[in-house]
């Protein structure tokens, strides 16, 4: 997992070869690593792609900078003590997983299209051969009534209240019902 620095490290120390998988594409990796794609929203921003204005477009190479410092002040600092503890040599953090292969679970469809490193391999999801079964109530639940439309922004998409207002009226319907997987906090907006 990208997070297993500790991982990556005893793999390193030992000259093991490893594979590092990445939930999804723009979460997780260092902003060095990717090409840039400044006509994209930020990450947690929000926003659609059509909302990414001209100025977010000028300011986002000066954002990718400061990330890259703050990771490196932050993250790249504490590795790096943990490191010296262990006697491997200090690294970059944003030069970590350079030449390391790296499967995402994303799929382009679901993630903006863009250039990506030679290193990272859209993969699509990881999903079990056989899903566990559905509890009984629900169950039951899907199978009465009419179809069910299954909706779930992620856990990193933060929908404004006008949003979640008009997914709303979009999915009220009585032709089908809805599944809505939805924080507790956008939730309360409604």
């Amino acid at each position: 997992d990208l997070f297993s620095s500790a991982g990556m490290c005893v793999a390193e120390a030992n000259a093991l070869p490893f594979v590092v998988n990445n939930p999804d594409l723009l979460a997780c990796l260092p902003v060095q690593m990717l090409p840039p794609a400044d006509h994209l929203p930020l990450l947690f921003s929000g926003q659609s792609r059509h909302d990414v204005g001209p100025i977010q477009k000028c300011i986002a190479p000066l954002l990718r900078r400061v990330a890259a410092v703050v990771a490196a002040a932050t993250l790249g600092r504490d590795l790096n003590t943990l490191r010296r503890s262990r006697g491997l040599r200090p690294i970059q953090i944003q030069e970590m997983l350079r030449d390391r292969p790296i499967l995402v679970d994303g799929a382009f469809g679901l993630e903006y299209e863009r250039s990506l490193p030679a290193n990272v391999y859209m993969v699509g999801p990881m999903l079990p051969a056989q899903p566990p079964p559905l509890p009984e109530a629900m169950r039951v639940w899907l199978e009465q009534g009419p179809p069910v439309v299954y909706v779930n922004l992620g856990t990193l998409a933060i929908a404004s209240k006008r949003q979640l207002i008009e997914m709303l009226q979009g999915l009220t319907s009585h032709s089908f019902r809805v599944l809505w997987v939805l924080k507790a906090a956008q939730a309360a907006a409604l």
